[in-house]
């Protein structure tokens, strides 16, 4: 099977040797069997040929320029697709840390603030145990559970706590309540 070259080489030999086919007027139109119509000769027709193959050669490379774009442009786009994929595994992952410490720190937090219980706090802590400070001179210190609240015979207000009772004047001053234990 001839080749583009090989019908280029062949023309340029007919031209270089003025070689024409037989019943050759140099036409080049079929009605005379040549064909290669619409060439007006030999070197027209090499011209077309050549400008062709010329066309066909930059074709070619602009077929692997662009190819070679695409081929990029699908490496690029899969490796920014794989760096989404583990941004969003990355931000999953770092989202979780952050629920988990801030769970931490409101733990920790809870752990370390142990503020002095109000008498309406103590109130709301019935049923419930507290941990009792003694402040005067005994210092006694221990979890009891807050017992019932009452007004002894002068109308002062009155917390049980175990067998004991303690008045909502003294919170503060001879006793104290707290949530949890004091270190």
């Amino acid at each position: 099977m001839l080749t583009l070259d090989d019908v280029i080489d062949n023309f340029e030999k007919a031209c270089d040797l003025e070689l024409r086919c037989e019943n050759c007027s140099g036409c080049l139109s079929q009605e005379n069997g040549c064909p290669y119509d619409g060439a007006e000769s030999i070197p027209d027709a090499l011209h077309y040929l050549k400008e062709y193959r010329s066309d066909k050669v930059h074709w070619e490379a602009d077929r692997k320029s662009y190819q070679g774009f695409v081929d990029s442009y699908i490496k690029s786009r899969d490796k920014h697709q794989a760096a989404v994929i583990e941004l969003k595994h990355k931000e999953k992952e770092v989202n979780e840390i952050l629920t988990d410490y801030v769970a931490l720190k409101q733990w920790w937090t809870e752990q370390q603030v142990n503020p002095p219980l109000s008498w309406d706090e103590l109130k709301a802590m019935e049923g419930k145990p507290v941990w009792i400070e003694l402040l005067g001179n005994g210092h006694w210190k221990g979890w009891d559970v807050v017992g019932g609240f009452a007004y002894d015979d002068f109308g002062e207000a009155m917390v049980t706590v175990h067998n004991d009772d303690y008045y909502k004047l003294d919170l503060g001053k001879t006793w104290q309540a707290y949530r949890k234990e004091r270190k």
